[in-house]
């Protein structure tokens, strides 16, 4: 169970890790400083401390649309931490390929 609860706590902090060390690398391959490695984070951490901005005339659904996302990719990487190679092929995979699509039809 700790080891669950360490791979979602990784799995929420490092990706805007990534992006910072690739930006980094390609200002050092360009010979230039580059932003900061933790600028993701810096954006993430501002952009967390804003304000909503939300019409009068929407709906509850709107507001809870981000929430049902954010559980929604939290669940399908659940799937993929604790998938094991005789599951790969059954239902988890399904559901988290129509988790993914409905994703990417809901971010349009």
């Amino acid at each position: 169970m700790t080891t669950f609860i360490i791979h979602i706590v990784l799995l929420l902090t490092l990706p805007p890790l990534l992006p910072g060390v690739i930006n980094k690398t390609k200002a050092l391959f360009a010979g230039r400083r580059g932003p900061p490695l933790l600028q993701l984070y810096y954006d993430l951490f501002k952009l967390a401390r804003k304000d909503m901005v939300i019409s009068r005339v929407t709906t509850w659904i709107f507001t809870a649309a981000r929430l049902i996302l954010f559980w929604k990719n939290l669940d399908c990487a659940k799937v993929l931490l604790i998938a094991k190679p005789p599951t790969w092929l059954t239902a988890d995979w399904l559901e988290v390929l129509v988790m993914a699509k409905i994703t990417r039809v809901s971010e349009q």
